[in-house]
């Protein structure tokens, strides 16, 4: 069902293609989803959260979806992106909302 109501799928650039960002239609507006992740061994020893306890499904390193309607009056936050493949990627709110008025639809590689 969410891949019917999907606007946008923003997603990292390996051939793979995994997605790390969402965005959908809602009663409410335009709302964005991040799929849940985990990081090999290495990469999450070289990270540090305090979160992550709560934000992990195992406490250590398989991390939980997220999602939000998306401030379109106020965008001005930055959302971290991860996958596999990917650490850290910031995608700033205001260019979705700037796709989304210029009818950007589909599958967007975020390089």
């Amino acid at each position: 069902m969410l891949r019917r109501a999907m606007l946008i799928e923003y997603r990292c650039p390996t051939p793979r293609g995994c997605l790390l960002l969402g965005i959908f239609t809602t009663p409410h507006g335009p709302a964005w989803y991040t799929p849940p992740f985990k990081f090999s061994p290495e990469r999450n020893a070289r990270t540090s959260s305090e979160a992550r306890s709560e934000r992990t499904t195992d406490g250590d390193r398989r991390w939980r979806d997220r999602a939000d309607l998306l401030d379109t009056e106020d965008p001005w936050e930055d959302l971290a992106l991860y996958c596999d493949h990917t650490l850290n990627t910031l995608l700033p709110l205001r260019r979705v909302v700037a796709d989304l008025e210029a009818g950007v639809r589909g599958r967007v590689s975020i390089d």
